[in-house]
């Protein structure tokens, strides 16, 4: 049994995220962002709670100060002290986003035995996060001309089931924010979503589907009308079953393009 359950779980608390923006007094070196992580492992070592969560809080107020390029070891760093306050705080779905994100960055990264010797619960924890769904890939929106890296690596998609460190660089590869960005959390934006370009292309895919939903529906409803007057004409008992079934399916098939044709008007209109 985990001595760690000697400790009462605390819920970590992301409410107040310390990426939120605000001004940095004091600019942060990757060296310092180091030494918290290594002093995280250090104090989960020796059950020491209090000195792991203040490993912690050090961490997410030094990130957004940071003036330097974090790299991806760096960044998988950072996610594994997360990681580890998370497991010993019980905040079990904040365990896996954490660790997996720190396995993906660096792969060959193995905990210490004097961290977590064969056989503890954090070993398989940090195993089973390689398991991990991230969910959707979304590419973060970069300043015109600049770009983002995620978790060190330049233009990388961010799962939304995965925690992330975003670095937003403008055109003349400057800093503009350092954030972290936990599991779930809504992916900010930069950048313009579409140029003009691309809005102008999709108003005419919208104008060309209506106008072919239009003559469509057009079409289905002549049909319609050309088997309804054969079912009125005919003295044929036979015939009146399947030329009453065809201009039923072709009248609906002509209603349902007409709805969707109003639809799409509607989505062109709104987004113009």
């Amino acid at each position: 049994m985990s001595l760690w359950i000697a400790f009462v779980p605390v819920a970590i608390s992301v409410s107040s995220p310390a990426w939120a923006a605000r001004g940095c007094e004091t600019p942060s070196t990757l060296v310092e962002l180091r030494e918290q992580s290594a002093r995280g492992e250090v104090a989960f070592a020796n059950l020491d709670m209090a000195t792991l969560e203040s490993a912690r809080a050090e961490a997410m107020a030094r990130l957004p100060c940071v003036e330097e390029v974090v790299g991806p070891n760096d960044a998988a760093a950072f996610h594994r002290l997360m990681g580890l306050y998370a497991f010993v705080s019980g905040d079990r779905e904040q365990v896996a986003p954490e660790f997996h994100a720190a396995r993906k960055l660096e792969p060959g990264y193995t905990f210490p035995e004097h961290v977590a010797p064969p056989g503890h619960p954090l070993i398989e924890a940090y195993s089973e996060a390689a398991l991990l769904n991230e969910g959707d890939l979304q590419f973060p929106i970069a300043p015109k001309g600049g770009w983002i890296n995620v978790g060190g690596v330049r233009g990388a998609p961010r799962g939304v089931g995965s925690a992330a460190i975003l670095q937003v660089f403008d055109g003349d590869g400057a800093i503009v924010e350092t954030l972290y960005l936990p599991a779930g959390y809504a992916l900010p934006t930069w950048g313009r979503v579409e140029d003009d370009g691309a809005r102008r292309g999709m108003h005419i895919g919208l104008i060309s589907a209506t106008g072919g939903t239009t003559l469509a529906a057009a079409g289905l409803y002549a049909v319609a009308r050309g088997y309804e007057q054969q079912f009125e004409a005919t003295t044929d008992p036979a015939e009146l079953e399947p030329l009453q079934a065809r201009t039923n399916a072709f009248a609906a098939g002509a209603i349902g393009a007409g709805l969707l044709s109003v639809g799409l008007v509607g989505v062109t209109v709104l987004t113009w």
